[in-house]
């Protein structure tokens, strides 16, 4: 599933995004597209399904960006 979201300054072309809902890890996503507004998210088949959930179901949802560093 390819997801479009809104673009932010520090994401950059092929970061990997983990993905949760309700604070709970569903999977993970890969910026595939940086375009002028918009970023594309390629999300693993685990997370789609929930994904698929929420837009099916019409329930409100928000795709929130956080910029934390890996620990190393």
């Amino acid at each position: 599933m390819i997801v479009q979201c809104e673009k932010r300054d520090f994401i950059k072309q092929d970061d990997l995004i983990a993905i949760t809902r309700d604070d709970k890890f569903i999977g993970y996503g890969k910026v595939i597209a940086i375009l002028e507004e918009y970023v594309l998210v390629d999300i693993d088949k685990k997370a789609s399904k929930s994904l698929f959930e929420i837009f099916s179901e019409e329930i409100p949802y928000d795709f929130m960006f956080i910029d934390a560093p890996l620990h190393e």
